[in-house]
Parts: C-alpha cells; sequence; structure tokens
C-alpha cells in the first residue's frame, strides 16, 4: 500500500513481485524533466498508462470498439505498441523517465485479440520481467499517484440510444476542446506552476525542483481552498443558502 506521505518526500516506487520474482523500480520525476520531454509527450505517457475504457470511450467508439466489452489491461496493451515504437522517441523518453530498465521493452503481437496475457520487459540477456495483470495494476496505481490522474466516473445508461447519445456529445466536446487547444484557452501545467508561485514561496528559479507529486498535491489544495473560499464568500454575501452547502465536506482540508 502505498503511502502519501512516503510519496510526498519524493521517493522512488518499487514493485516487487515474489512470485514472478522482479523489482520494478518506478522513478519519482521532477517538473524539470517533464519540461525537458514535453508536456503533451507526458500527457500522452499518462493517459495511455492510467485510462479505463470510460475515458476513452469517444476513442474507442471510432475505431468501432464498445468500451463496455474491453478491459483495462486489454485497452494498454491496445494502445501501449504503437506509442512505444513509434519512428519518434518522445514516448521512449517520458517512458525512461519513469522507469529504471536495463534492455528493451518488448510486446509479443501487435494483434489485440492475441494480445490479453502479458507483456515482456527484456531486464538483461537471460531474463525477463513479465507485466501480467496483477503488476500492472500495481504499476497503474503508482503512476496515477505520482501524476495525480484521475479516471472519469463512469455513467449508467438507461438504454443503447441514450448511450450513444453521450457519445455523440463526448466527440462534438473533444471536438470544441482541440479547437480551444490551438487557441490557447486551454489551462496548461504552465498555468498551474504560476498558481503555485503566486500561492507559495516557490519561484520561477526554484519551482522546477518540485516533484511531481508535491506539485499536484499542492495545485489541488489551491483549487479547493479557493473553492472553499469563494463558497463562504457567496454565503456571507447573502448570495448562498448554508443549508444547502455540506460545510464539513466542503471545508478545504478535509480529504473528500
Amino acid at each position: 500500500m502505498l503511502s502519501d506521505l512516503q510519496v510526498l518526500s519524493g521517493e522512488d516506487i518499487h514493485i516487487v513481485s515474489i512470485e514472478d520474482g522482479f523489482n520494478i523500480k518506478i522513478k519519482h520525476p521532477k517538473l524539470i524533466d517533464i519540461k525537458e520531454v514535453k508536456e503533451e509527450n507526458y500527457g500522452t505517457f499518462i493517459e495511455t498508462f492510467c485510462s479505463k475504457p470510460f475515458d476513452l470511450l469517444a476513442n474507442l467508439h471510432k475505431v468501432n470498439i464498445d468500451y463496455e466489452t474491453i478491459g483495462e489491461y486489454e485497452l494498454f496493451n491496445m494502445i501501449f505498441p504503437s506509442n512505444y515504437y513509434s519512428e519518434d522517441d518522445s514516448f521512449r523518453q517520458v517512458f525512461d523517465m519513469f522507469f529504471e530498465l536495463e534492455g528493451d521493452l518488448l510486446i509479443p503481437s501487435t494483434d489485440k485479440d492475441e494480445i490479453t496475457e502479458y507483456i515482456d520487459i527484456l531486464e538483461d540477456g537471460s531474463s525477463k520481467i513479465i507485466m501480467n495483470k496483477e503488476s500492472f495494476s500495481s504499476i497503474q496505481q503508482a503512476i496515477k499517484m505520482l501524476t495525480g490522474f484521475t479516471n472519469k466516473k463512469p455513467e449508467k445508461f438507461a438504454n443503447a440510444k441514450t448511450k450513444e447519445a453521450y457519445i455523440e456529445d463526448v466527440l462534438e466536446s473533444l471536438e470544441i476542446a482541440e479547437t480551444e487547444r490551438s487557441s490557447n484557452s486551454m489551462i496548461t501545467m504552465a498555468d498551474l506552476i504560476g498558481a503555485v508561485i503566486l500561492d507559495t514561496s516557490y519561484t520561477y528559479e526554484n519551482v522546477w525542483d518540485m516533484y511531481i507529486y508535491q506539485f499536484h498535491s499542492c495545485t489541488r489544495m489551491i483549487l479547493k481552498r479557493e473553492d472553499y473560499n469563494n463558497t463562504m464568500t457567496g454565503i456571507y454575501t447573502g448570495n448562498l443558502d448554508p443549508k444547502k452547502v455540506n460545510l464539513d465536506k466542503l471545508y478545504w482540508l478535509n480529504k473528500n
């Protein structure tokens, strides 16, 4: 079980399997590391390792795959090879930023119907590390924790028609988001860094030494405190009924 306090200190994470006989080290990158590999490449890596089928239901719909018919492990095996073995080595650079391994990462097949059992990571000339479902789950959990990644809450649809309408809405939202991204209206890591500097003693010179878990922990706390302050202002000015607000849950130091 990973400890928030342990990860907050910047420690690396070791994924150990006595049964399979391996110890994978997941390194804890800093903001400076992400700057070097570029934010969009970092985002692709996180999406590849952390996404659940519902997160990518629109993308799966485009290739005629129902997100409810595929598991997280199978989804990873579908999208990992094309990213890792791309002629562009940007994904591999992010991979090396997170994983400490010797040798290459091998995929037994590119056929999604065949890739359901394992991924081989060649550690040296004589032994292999097997990323089975259990070890993949541990690796995914560790990367989610380090990066602050949160999966979308799956919707429950009354029928197929409602589900199809929802997917169409998501597709339309993705198109709008793509337009907004090109017009620089999307919130980026640079924006969040600015918020941290404005709200803490960090400066543009030393913020780059923050481990990514520290950074995301800080930004979550800032946003939660802002939400709390805005809500309390609404109550004090009479624009918000306090009876309709769960103040215990809203408090910015509350875990919920």
